[in-house]
């Protein structure tokens, strides 16, 4: 894993200083938007559980998105309010659990094929944002989300 960088330091490069702390301000900056919220439950449960180690990044398009002692954990997120509409709520919230033919194995940087379809984790954190609008602040709350934990064999 890539140590994660010190919020406060400046990178120099060709002559300029470059803030990496404005740079992550920029690309988290809104939490209601799909994936940054997504990302965050990730982040939420990770710290609840204690299974973020410190300096610890995260991988995109691994396998599953944490791991609690030995067990896999996939989280998936979803809100009432959405970004391109955050004063009405969502029809119906959903969650993409559809078992995966192709998977990036983070351990060897490798894709690997399933044959059938499978699901990687062992658990699954469902997360729903409720408040209507969302906005950053009560996305933040944890107390602004209802949380499900269903074993794979049950979704199987």
């Amino acid at each position: 894993m890539s140590e994660l960088p010190d919020l406060s330091e400046q990178q120099h490069r060709e002559g300029r200083l470059l803030d990496v702390a404005a740079f992550q301000r920029w690309v988290l900056g809104d939490l209601v938007d799909n994936a940054n919220r997504g990302i965050f439950a990730e982040w939420l449960v990770g710290q609840a559980l204690d299974a973020i180690k410190q300096g610890e990044a995260r991988r995109g398009w691994a396998a599953f998105d944490l791991r609690y002692g030995e067990v896999t954990v996939e989280v998936k997120a979803t809100g009432l309010s959405q970004t391109w509409n955050r004063h009405e709520q969502s029809k119906q919230p959903s969650f993409d659990i559809a078992p995966r033919r192709w998977t990036w194995d983070a351990s060897t940087e490798e894709w690997v094929e399933f044959e059938p379809p499978a699901r990687l984790a062992q658990l699954y954190v469902f997360c729903l944002h409720e408040p209507v609008p969302a906005t950053n602040s009560n996305v933040r709350d944890p107390a602004c989300w209802r949380f499900w934990i269903i074993p794979t064999q049950t979704l199987n």
